[in-house]
């Protein structure tokens, strides 16, 4: 730098940090494999979305919403409820990694990295 010249400052760029997606990925079925991306409005799982040859899985079987990286899924008042770790229930906070069962077929709660 020469005298009464001022050091030229570049910007410091950082690559930003991996975005993680929560998604819940069917373990059986016809769709099996398949990510169920839940965006933050949350949405709502039902026999289409899920399996539609499990007739245990209501038309409107449970509503998915993201809270603290944990997902909430609240059932609607089906006759199966929500199974988790072999019992009944009617809302559950799932963790990465946590297993679900609507009617009989089986979802992971799943974050993945969000494709670029």
């Amino acid at each position: 730098v020469s005298a009464g010249s001022e050091p030229s400052i570049a910007p410091k760029v950082e690559k930003p940090a991996a975005c993680m997606v929560p998604v819940l990925k069917i373990m059986q079925g016809p769709l099996l494999d398949t990510c169920i991306v839940v965006p933050p409005t949350g949405l709502c799982l039902g026999r289409s979305v899920v399996n539609p040859e499990d007739r245990k899985i209501s038309r409107f079987h449970a509503r998915v919403e993201l809270a603290r990286n944990k997902l909430v899924v609240t059932d609607l008042g089906t006759l199966n409820c929500l199974i988790y770790r072999d019992e009944r229930h009617r809302k559950l906070r799932l963790a990465p990694g946590d297993e679900l069962i609507l009617g009989e077929t089986s979802l992971v709660f799943l974050q993945e990295k969000e494709s670029t």
